[in-house]
């Protein structure tokens, strides 16, 4: 099921067309069904000379959980193909329903912990950067 699922979506997003909502075919559909398959497609992705560069985390946001059905952050690859430097243009035409979202992100230099102050959490970055 899993692998099918994984090509199919990849093929969808090459293809720019639509997915049907895996837990809209796929009965009891969870999150860690959803972790399992980002996996799967960043093994398919990856295969494709396709690198994870990083991981954006989405939903920090609580005040959409209801709305979402979802509890906490949720975490997704980013990849070469995906991060542009300020060099390259972006080009929207490649995207199905391209949808444009101001992120704030940053590259991280060494691993944060949670007893350090802002000054310490803000060494541990590498750089910054806006996003869309």
């Amino acid at each position: 099921m899993s692998k099918n699922l994984s090509n199919y979506l990849i093929n969808c997003l090459e293809d720019a067309s639509h997915a049907q909502l895996p837990s809209s075919t796929i009965p009891n559909f969870s999150l860690s069904d959803a972790y399992r398959i980002a996996l799967e497609i960043k093994e398919i992705r990856e295969c494709k000379k396709e690198n994870a560069l990083g991981i954006k985390v989405g939903f920090t946001n609580k005040s959409i959980w209801e709305k979402y059905s979802v509890n906490a952050p949720i975490f997704g690859f980013m990849y070469s193909t995906t991060v542009l430097s300020k060099e390259r243009l972006f080009s929207p035409e490649k995207f199905l329903e391209p949808k444009f979202e101001p992120e704030i992100f940053f590259k991280l230099r060494r691993r944060p912990h949670s007893e350090m102050s802002d000054m310490d959490l803000i060494s541990c970055c590498e750089s910054f950067g806006i996003g869309v």
